[in-house]
């Protein structure tokens, strides 16, 4: 909102301000007024068509008043907020990151079926999921295919899921020499970290998370095309975390939410 001259003007003052700090600055506040209306008189911004030898009338008195006021209100917070502008950096970085870390995986050992998903999902998992299957599904699928897998493969996963729990013990460089490599088949290109069920439960953990420190409730909708679906449709999934004194989420407690919510979100995607 500033000039390039006014902008130098409270450039040049916040030094001032700065080194004077909080309530300290307080009497300041009318000189530096004084001098920035001596240079850039309001009225000619507010009132610019009417001549300085004019007597204003009461309702052009009163609305000069109100701009003088709400320029200096705008003076007050640029020199705030410039003041503040590193720490205000500073902290929205570190929030960034919170929540960055808060979206990755949780660091813990996967189960022999969670590793097989991980390795295996697009080949062999992904060809029997279905359209509609909620999350928990999707889980049993996985752990229904694992049990067909030959004991190679098993052995593979539990040898990775072993391998994952002595680096949490000894480290990763002397847990890595304790594993055994064996010569298996694995195609790199089948993990996949953005599958259905790794997404939903990375949100979960950050929504659970902040429910926890701000005592706030939510729930989430979202959507968009679904990688499980080879004709190119829609998925759409819903979190809750919160729940009422009874133990009831919002789903819960509003008996119309999929049949009225999720179906008008479901139309807001098509």
């Amino acid at each position: 909102w500033t000039t390039d001259e006014q902008k130098i003007f409270l450039q040049e003052e916040l030094v001032k301000f700065k080194r004077i700090t909080g309530r300290k600055y307080t009497k300041n506040w009318a000189e530096l007024f004084r001098r920035w209306f001596q240079r850039w008189p309001e009225r000619n911004t507010i009132l610019s068509g009417i001549p300085d030898s004019t007597t204003l009338t009461p309702e052009q008195t009163k609305t000069l008043a109100e701009a003088i006021h709400q320029r200096q209100l705008q003076i007050r917070r640029w020199m705030h907020w410039h003041a503040g502008a590193g720490a205000n950096r500073a902290a929205n970085a570190k929030t960034t990151k919170i929540i960055h870390d808060l979206l990755e995986p949780k660091k813990r050992t996967k189960q022999p079926s969670e590793v097989y998903a991980n390795i295996y999902y697009k080949s062999r998992v992904q060809p029997e999921i279905t359209k509609g299957m909620s999350i928990a599904d999707v889980k049993q699928k996985i752990r229904e295919v694992f049990e067909t897998e030959s004991p190679e493969i098993k052995e593979e996963c539990q040898r990775i899921s072993d391998q994952q729990k002595d680096e949490k013990k000894w480290g990763k460089t002397e847990a890595r020499e304790r594993a055994q490599s064996v010569d298996i088949d694995v195609d790199a290109d089948d993990a996949d970290e953005t599958d259905p069920v790794t997404l939903h439960n990375n949100i979960q953990q950050l929504i659970d998370h902040i429910g926890r420190k701000t005592k706030m409730k939510f729930t989430i909708l979202m959507g968009g095309l679904d990688p499980l679906d080879t004709e190119g449709g829609n998925m759409i999934l819903t979190l809750h975390s919160g729940k009422t004194g009874d133990g009831h989420d919002f789903a819960e407690v509003y008996p119309k939410f999929d049949s009225e919510v999720v179906d008008a979100f479901g139309e807001f995607l098509s």
